[in-house]
This record gives structure tokens, C-alpha cells and sequence, in this order.
């Protein structure tokens, strides 16, 4: 077949041929000369169907890319835009030519964007800039563009090939993330805690600033330092503790008290919470929590604790001394009757030394009324003990026979039937201040009576469930309803005299050990103060 056929109609080839001669002289007959054209015609055909079809994938890509694809002059005029200007401005190709695009620009943005232009032209490099652009609706979105030059042999840039492509919605999701990060800087600088946040994989954690007081640097705090800062008493059980917690698929939270060392080598107490993220097999990523310094608390708590030990013993003495008259009474009688019979036996010593024996049970009588002083004193004593508190098993009927031992001092003459039903029931007490609680409730019993006719209190513990209760009540004239709701409150008191702390106090104590208080009105007259106590295990 001539090799001409295998040309393409209507293009034209320029062959040149010259005839080789062999030795002899013969030109040959021409067939490989044949057969080399067709071979490079057949090559060129290939390439330029090659260079058609990548023409074909540029074209495609060019036209279909949501980004606008423009080249530009070594003038950075540009030459050629795809549609997606169109699109994205509404504006007609012929306005983005030559330096029309200029125009789109936001004038605050035009002389950076520019810049770099100019300085990626002028050195041959690229550039990426990032410019608010006017759309087709008016508003200005942001925009941005990468630029690629093109040097010819010399280096001078003939061509900037780049892309410019809508990034409105990164950056205001940019801008929300900085704000929650300088909102999450400011929150960790307003509290005294320790924020951090842990890679669980790499064990990679990173804390706020507060942890300065506790390392000195942020950078020494890695969890390896966590582990050593833990007093040793606590470290190997809450260390366990969180691994476990990693280790596990299920739980989201983790929390621990423990106490940690600080930069100055003394330990705080303080309360960690950590919250997990988990990956969507289940395995630990990311944990995210904070750890509070309580020492503060329990200073406080402590403080409060000793103000309110000081006011208990307060309380104490304003019993004593709203009894002080009847104490007086009671305890001159055992003393005056003591002082009789040691005179009469002196007198029977020196009139008749023979009658040593009647002598001798005077004194016996004078040994045992300043005994039943002695008595008197020692619970007292005993009551106004300032000390620190005691918690103890004790038998509840003990403690409020105790009770009304004093309780009931100076009453045998004022016509007060006091009835006892007392049940054993061991309970865990600070036993003088359970005794207080009683003295409190009996001498109110009493005070309520002074002016009534009928004069009966009744005494009772009675255990119950896993409490027992102890009742105290009288046939009193009742509590006016107006000062019912104020009946516990501190300083408030319906009598002529006092300091309107008993109740409040004994709410206090009994509080304090597990159990509830409450006035319940008698209907026959008269109130019953019952409080409960947990029964010792």
C-alpha cells in the first residue's frame, strides 16, 4: 500500500528525499524509504491523537472544576477564565480579562493580594493568598487564590496559571474555633484549676497555665509527672484506677480524690473529673477534664467545724447558768448539811470521847453529803468539758440517765412527775454532746411547765428500724404557731431570758451524728421533742 494512504485527508506533508548510491552506484529501489515515512507518520499521528485527548481531559476539567481556573500574562493580565467566574460573580468572562478581575477585589484586600502577585511574578516563585471577593449577590465572600508561574529560558515569567476557589464557610468555622479557643483561655485563666487535655494514645497532655503553681512549667507536666506527683498512700490505687478506666469500652466519666504535691513539696487534697472521648470502636482517644484544689474547702469546712464546736460549748455554759441558782441551792445543802454533822461530832468528841462510835457515823453522814456534792460537780464538769469531739459506742439509755441526773437537779420540790421508758440501744455518739441535745430538750420541758397545774415529763427511747428515737415530752403550755417556723432558727427564743441557741444547737449535734429532730404538738397540751440516731453496726 503507497504510504500516502495513510495520511489524513486534507493535511499536507513535506517530504525531502535523497537517493543513497551503494558502491556500485545503484540508487536502490526505495522501498525502505517507504517504510521509515510510514514509520514516522504513523508516530506523529499517535503523539498529536495523545496531545488531543490530554487537550480533551484539560478542556473537561477547565470546564467543570467549582473552582476558577485562570491563566494570566507574564503582566498578570489574564488571558483566559473558566465559568465558574461566572457563577461565582454573575459577571460576564470579558469584565475578569486583562486587569478587570482587579475590580472583584475588596479594596482593604487589594494591595496584599497584589503584593504577592507581583513578588511570586518577580522571583518565579508561587503564591497563596486569601482575599474577600464581590459576588454575583452582592456581598463579599472569602476567596482564595494559588498562583503558579511559568519562566521562559531567560526566567522571565510568561505565564501564572491559578485557582481561586471559595473559602467563606472554612474561615467563619476558622473564626468560631478561635473563639471557643480564646473563650476556653479565658475560662481556664478565671478559674484556679487544673485543665487539661490528654491524647490517651501517645499519653501526649497539655494543661492551662495554673499548673505553674504545681511544676513551674507546663512542659514538665506530662502524665509520667502526674503519676509521681500523687502521694504515695494514694498513687497506686487511683493510678489502677485510670487505667482501668482506658482500658475499658464502656463509661464516659472518671473521678478520683486524692491528694497531689505541689511545687513546694506539701500535698493538696483535691478532686479530679475527666471527660472521655471514645473512638467508634470504643477504644479511649481523647480525655478532657480539670482537677480542683480542695484544701481551700476543708480549711473552711474545718474552721467552721471549731466555730461551731466553740458554739456548742457555748451553749453549754448558758445551761449551766441559767442553772446556777438552782446548782447553788443543791449543792448548799449537801455542803450546810456536811458542816452539821461535823459539828455535832465534834461536840460529841469533846463531851463524851466514850460515844467514839456515834462520833463516827456523823462524820460517815458528813463524808457522804460531801460526796453527793462531789457528784454534782464531777457532772458538771463533765458537761462543760471543752474538748474535741469523741464519737464513741454508748448504750442511749445510759446517756439520757446521765442526762437527767443534771437535768433534773432542783425539781423534787417543784412538783414534776418525771416518768422514764428507757430501751437499750447502742448508738456511736460524742456522749457530752448528746447530753447537751437532752438537757436542752429537758430543762425546755421543765421551763414550759413553771406555770401549769398538771406537771408530768415523759423520757423515752425507743429503737426502731436501724435508728432509735428519743422523746421528751411534756404538759406545757405548747409552742405559739406563729413562732413554729422559727423554732430551730438561731437566736430566736420565746422566753424572757436566753440566748435562742438550745434548739438550734441540738438540730446542729443531732445533724451532725446521722439523725433528724422535730417538735410534735401533744393533743392534750404540751409539745413531745423527739429526736433519731443511727444505731451503732
Amino acid at each position: 500500500m503507497p504510504f500516502f494512504e495513510s495520511v489524513d485527508a486534507g493535511r499536507r506533508l513535506t517530504i525531502a528525499l535523497r537517493a543513497l548510491r551503494s558502491a556500485q552506484g545503484d540508487a536502490g529501489s526505495g522501498e525502505h524509504v517507504q517504510e521509515h515515512i510510514s514509520a514516522a507518520i504513523d508516530a506523529l499521528t499517535e503523539l498529536e491523537q495523545s496531545a488531543e485527548s490530554r487537550s480533551d481531559h484539560l478542556a473537561f476539567l477547565w470546564e467543570h472544576s467549582p473552582q476558577i481556573c485562570w491563566i494570566a500574562d507574564g503582566e498578570e493580565r489574564v488571558v483566559s477564565i473558566s465559568k465558574s467566574w461566572h457563577e461565582l460573580t454573575g459577571r460576564p468572562d470579558e469584565e475578569a480579562l486583562g486587569s478587570g478581575w482587579q475590580n472583584f477585589i475588596h479594596p482593604e484586600d487589594a494591595d496584599h493580594y497584589l503584593a504577592a502577585a507581583r513578588k511570586a511574578r518577580r522571583t518565579g516563585g508561587n503564591y497563596d493568598v486569601r482575599f474577600r471577593g464581590l459576588r454575583k449577590d452582592g456581598r463579599h465572600r472569602w476567596l482564595r487564590t494559588r498562583g503558579f508561574t511559568r519562566q521562559d529560558e531567560t526566567g522571565r515569567t510568561v505565564y501564572t496559571y491559578g485557582f481561586t476557589e471559595d473559602v467563606e464557610d472554612q474561615v467563619n468555622a476558622e473564626a468560631r474555633l478561635r473563639r471557643l479557643v480564646e473563650r476556653s483561655r479565658l475560662a481556664s485563666l478565671a478559674t484556679n484549676d487544673l485543665i487539661y487535655d490528654l491524647d490517651v494514645p501517645s499519653g501526649t497532655i497539655t494543661w492551662n497555665d495554673a499548673i505553674r503553681e504545681y511544676c513551674g512549667e507546663p512542659a514538665q507536666a506530662s502524665l509520667a509527672w502526674w503519676g509521681r506527683a500523687i502521694h504515695p498512700d494514694d498513687r497506686a490505687h487511683i493510678t489502677e484506677s485510670l487505667d482501668a478506666f482506658l482500658a475499658s469500652t464502656c463509661g464516659d466519666r472518671w473521678q478520683a480524690e486524692y491528694r497531689l504535691r505541689r511545687l513546694d513539696g506539701a500535698f493538696s487534697h483535691v478532686y479530679e473529673r475527666g471527660y472521655l472521648v471514645r473512638g467508634e470502636d470504643g477504644v479511649a482517644a481523647r480525655m478532657i477534664g480539670a482537677i480542683t484544689d480542695l484544701t481551700p474547702r476543708i480549711e473552711a469546712e474545718a474552721r467552721v467545724k471549731q466555730l461551731q464546736s466553740e458554739l456548742i460549748h457555748v451553749s453549754r455554759l448558758s445551761a449551766m447558768g441559767a442553772m446556777a441558782a438552782t446548782l447553788a441551792h443543791e449543792l448548799n445543802q449537801p455542803l450546810a448539811a456536811a458542816n452539821n454533822w461535823i459539828g455535832v461530832g465534834r461536840l460529841l468528841v469533846q463531851r463524851a470521847p466514850e460515844i467514839a462510835d456515834e462520833a463516827g457515823e456523823a462524820l460517815e453522814e458528813a463524808r457522804s453529803s460531801i460526796l453527793r456534792a462531789g457528784e454534782i460537780i464531777r457532772r458538771i464538769r463533765s458537761m462543760l468539758w471543752r474538748g474535741n469531739e469523741n464519737r464513741e459506742i454508748h448504750d442511749l439509755r445510759d446517756i439520757v440517765d446521765e442526762s437527767l441526773r443534771i437535768a433534773l437537779i432542783g425539781t423534787s420540790s417543784s412538783g414534776i412527775e418525771c416518768r422514764r421508758e428507757l430501751e437499750s440501744a447502742p448508738v456511736r455518739v460524742d456522749r457530752i454532746q448528746i447530753e447537751q441535745v437532752i438537757l436542752n430538750l429537758v430543762r425546755n420541758g421543765i421551763d414550759a411547765m413553771a406555770d401549769q397545774p398538771r406537771r408530768e415529763l415523759l423520757i423515752a427511747v425507743v429503737p426502731h428500724g436501724t435508728s432509735a428515737e428519743v422523746r421528751v415530752s411534756d404538759t406545757g403550755t405548747g409552742i405559739d404557731p406563729d413562732f413554729e417556723e422559727k423554732l430551730f432558727t438561731p437566736f430566736e427564743t420565746s422566753k424572757k431570758a436566753g440566748l435562742g441557741v438550745g434548739l438550734s444547737i441540738s438540730r446542729t449535734i443531732v445533724e451532725a451524728h446521722g439523725g433528724k429532730i422535730r417538735a410534735i404538738p401533744n393533743e392534750g397540751g404540751g409539745t413531745t421533742f423527739a429526736f433519731t440516731l443511727p444505731l451503732a453496726r
